[in-house]
């Protein structure tokens, strides 16, 4: 009878956890009137950070271990020779500065955006347009080995940036919205609507892009910057 009960309460607690939602997306969330404040307790909008110009922002959710400072700033140099900027956000008010990099704590929204992180990540990263929309929503732990994982995705979002707008950004304009041109449909969302072989399938069909003579890594790249179009 007792292992009965147990196999009974087994199925309903997954019953229970395949029926739960998954978090909520930032994708395509507009932040750009969060605030982040620096040492000096100066508050920015994100709009006043990213300047335009697409921003990662490595939102953590307690106190860096001293340890790994040298390895997130190793990997934030390393993101920037690729052009994009990176910002870090702590919530611990103690921790200023990671090795040369400074630390900024966040105001109300991003607060809100940190304690909604995937699962029990103890950090999320996420990359903003130059208008400050969430392009790119990746959790990752406080850990050497999930900091260079996060920073090869952010190098890869960005070279898929530059292979979009090269390839694709004269029908679609850079955020993949321009309809304005015969035969060509918004990219808006596009990840939401279908696989990423239909979306392959649709620019080879076009003739926009000769995607299959590519290497799988610049595919890649080019799918995760469309996912968050």
């Amino acid at each position: 009878m007792h292992k009965g009960w147990v196999l009974v309460a087994g199925i309903l607690i997954g019953a229970l956890l395949v029926a739960m939602p998954p978090p909520a997306s930032l994708l395509r969330k507009d932040v750009s009137s969060g605030t982040v404040e620096d040492a000096k307790s100066e508050s920015r909008t994100l709009a006043a950070l990213v300047d335009g110009k697409p921003h990662a922002l490595l939102l953590i959710s307690s106190a860096l271990p001293a340890e790994l400072c040298p390895a997130v700033l190793d990997e934030v140099k390393r993101v920037r020779t690729f052009g994009l900027e990176v910002t870090l956000v702590w919530t611990s008010l103690g921790q200023k500065s990671c090795g040369t990099v400074p630390v900024y704590t966040p105001g109300r929204q991003l607060r809100e955006i940190m304690a909604t992180s995937q699962s029990a990540a103890e950090a999320r990263a996420v990359v903003l347009d130059g208008s400050g929309v969430v392009r790119l929503d990746e959790t990752f732990e406080a850990s050497v080995a999930q900091i260079k994982r996060v920073a090869d995705k952010l190098i890869a979002w960005r070279q898929g940036a530059q292979s979009f707008a090269v390839h694709c950004g004269h029908c679609h304009d850079d955020d993949g919205a321009n309809t304005s041109h015969a035969g060509i449909k918004t990219l808006v969302g596009i990840s939401t609507r279908m696989s990423d072989a239909k979306i392959l399938e649709g620019g080879e069909m076009f003739g926009a892009v000769s995607i299959y003579a590519w290497k799988k890594s610049e595919v890649d790249s080019l799918l995760l910057f469309i996912r968050g179009l």
